[in-house]
């Protein structure tokens, strides 16, 4: 059995009388360190199906399976303890909270775990020297530059050790040089062990993956 598999997995909306199909039918597996892209225009369905990969959305119809556990037949309080044991999920916009420093920020995740106070700072510090910001550890997050700031949702994103990191387009606010330098931490990351999914509408971005997953009209 694959680590991930997605079954005939379909995500309607309702607008109206008018049915959309922003996932349409789409089986695929995905196997324990792959790096994984997922392509498409704009509307194509791919943040969609990242969501649904992350237990974020449930689908319509199908089923999304994880290491052998079926997500959607979860308890919401199993499901939200899946994704912080399974899951990382980095997003375009940071989502960082602008007034916490920087080590705050990365230590969000393990607010709900059972970690004394030291262990929670050895594994915020161990994460920013991974990611070259454990000097700024105690800068606000709004002073960084967008590249730095990236960086401290990646930090965040691997501070509880997850076996899978979700990223929906990343680079997307970046220039070129900061994006290559955002890429090259997902791949060490991937070299590591980690399976890398990442949502992206940049052609540059695709030759980091091993597999590539190309969506039109919510259909793989």
């Amino acid at each position: 059995m694959s680590f991930i598999e997605l079954k005939n997995v379909t995500k309607e909306y309702v607008t109206g009388e008018e049915k959309v199909f922003a996932v349409n039918d789409i089986s695929l597996n995905i196997e324990k360190n792959d790096f994984v892209s997922i392509m498409g225009q704009s509307g194509s369905g791919k943040s969609t199906l990242l969501a649904m990969l992350g237990g974020l959305t449930h689908p319509t119809s199908g089923k999304v399976v994880t290491d052998e556990i079926d997500l959607f037949k979860l308890s919401s309080e199993r499901l939200a303890d899946f994704r912080r044991e399974y899951l990382g999920f980095v997003f375009q916009s940071y989502q960082l909270i602008p007034y916490l420093t920087v080590l705050e920020n990365t230590l969000l995740p393990l607010i709900p775990c059972e970690y004394s106070k030291s262990e929670q700072m050895a594994k915020a510090f161990s994460i920013l020297d991974k990611v070259h910001l454990s000097d700024k550890a105690k800068r606000l997050a709004e002073e960084l530059s967008g590249g730095e700031q990236q960086r401290v949702a990646i930090a965040r994103s691997l501070v509880n050790d997850p076996y899978i990191i979700l990223a929906d387009e990343p680079t997307g606010n970046l220039d070129s040089k900061t994006s290559k330098e955002i890429m090259h931490i997902f791949c060490q990351l991937n070299d590591e062990g980690k399976t890398i999914i990442i949502v992206t509408h940049n052609k540059e971005i695709e030759m980091f993956a091993n597999k590539r997953i190309y969506l039109r009209d919510g259909k793989y």
